[in-house]
């Protein structure tokens, strides 16, 4: 087995910081809200 703790470092980094960045600009609720049909513009924008 080889221990390469290092190696993941960044990349649990990125995954981190993108999924701070999907959470700030609710882009999981906007999904949602498009998938179930539910396209409103104004409260999914989330550029405040």
């Amino acid at each position: 087995m080889i221990n390469a703790v290092e190696g993941a470092i960044t990349a649990v980094a990125e995954l981190v910081i993108g999924l701070m960045l999907s959470m700030a600009r609710e882009i999981p609720r906007a999904d949602r809200e498009i998938r179930n049909g539910n396209w409103i513009k104004k409260s999914l924008w989330a550029v405040n």
